[in-house]
């Protein structure tokens, strides 16, 4: 019993042999014609000419001949776990009505249907368990099993979502659904199948510029616009409005880390008379909700201007004790704090 550390391979071959073949997944007819003949270790096995296993006791025995011997040699093969693709909801009063079932699975289905797609994998069935609230005397129904199969192995949403309906309306609910299992079972997809699961979006484009387009009927050619970002000094010039026509595709990028989102306001917000020397240590820039300042990281100055209306400012990123970033600034001409954004 326990663990053994070998220093040679002979020692390791030793030991080996002196396994009983009873401890081995072999046939009960192969193990008790064995046993028949005294053969009950694995230097017994080894013993025995290789010829006639073959034909007497079948390929298995044969093969664990040659690897007990050494003359069969097989690498380590790695075997990977598949991670069940499951949705799991929890409901917090318990629910009664089929539709609103179907809608959350029809809200949980791009998810399951996505996690198959990343596996290069078609759903074959979805099973959908269901559990009840306990009826009286604390007595529970038997959870529920539905299994959905669709003809043809695919990735249609609105396929798998009509069947679920259709499965549904024939339930018949002993009490209200407390708890709510899918899980989507798949099997290895051709390129082409894949492929088209990626081409289609959740987004409808077309019915998102026609509701553009009736909002500039409505409201104004100027009413549909976006923000480009221009070369300007001053931080909140650095933002232009232009009509927006139509909406494309998104074209998101892959980052390892997320960036902050430094979000400005339509125009600075006075703060509350402080002195200056307090700032780091007990300043409350948004009352006693958000904590004093713990931290400051500044003064970034822009200053220009000069030409028209000067400018000085002395920008700080400044942070509270409830863990908000505030972007505030020091206006030299008019000696006072502004809070220009926030850091998300």
């Amino acid at each position: 019993p326990g663990t053994w550390i070998l220093e040679t391979p002979e020692a390791e071959r030793r030991l080996a042999g002196r396994v009983p073949l009873a401890c081995l997944d072999l046939k009960p007819k192969s193990r008790e014609a064995l046993d028949r003949l005294a053969i009950r270790t694995v230097d017994d096995l080894i013993g025995l000419p290789a010829t006639g296993l073959q034909e007497r006791f079948g390929s298995a025995l044969a093969r664990l001949h040659r690897l007990a011997s050494g003359e069969l040699h097989e690498p380590l093969r790695a075997w990977q776990l598949e991670v069940p693709v499951i949705e799991v909801f929890d409901f917090d009063e318990a629910e009664f009505d089929a539709t609103r079932l179907l809608f959350l699975v029809k809200g949980r289905l791009p998810r399951l249907l996505g996690a198959l797609c990343d596996r290069s994998a078609v759903l074959t069935e979805l099973e959908l368990r269901l559990d009840f609230e306990s009826l009286a005397r604390g007595r529970r129904p038997p959870r529920q099993t539905e299994l959905i199969r669709p003809a043809e192995p695919g990735l249609d949403e609105a396929l798998i979502i009509d069947l679920v309906r259709l499965r549904l309306d024939g339930v018949a609910f002993p009490s209200g659904v407390v708890h709510v299992e899918l899980e989507a079972r798949g099997q290895p997809a051709n390129h082409e199948q894949v492929r088209l699961f990626r081409r289609q979006s959740r987004r409808d484009l077309d019915a998102a510029n026609r509701a553009l387009a009736r909002l500039r009927a409505e409201l104004g050619n100027s009413a549909v616009v976006r923000a480009d970002l221009v070369d300007a000094h001053l931080p909140e010039a650095s933002v232009r409005w232009r009509p927006l026509e139509r909406l494309g595709s998104a074209r998101p990028r892959r980052v390892a880390l997320a960036p902050l989102v430094r979000r400005l306001l339509r125009r600075p917000e006075a703060l509350p008379a402080q002195p200056r020397q307090v700032r780091d240590d007990g300043w409350l820039v948004r009352g006693l909700d958000h904590g004093s300042v713990i931290r400051d990281d500044g003064p970034f100055l822009v200053s220009g201007g000069w030409w028209a209306n000067e400018v000085q400012r002395e920008y700080h990123f400044a942070e509270t004790q409830r863990g908000d970033i505030l972007w505030v600034f020091w206006d030299g001409r008019r000696r006072r704090w502004f809070l220009h954004g926030l850091v998300e």
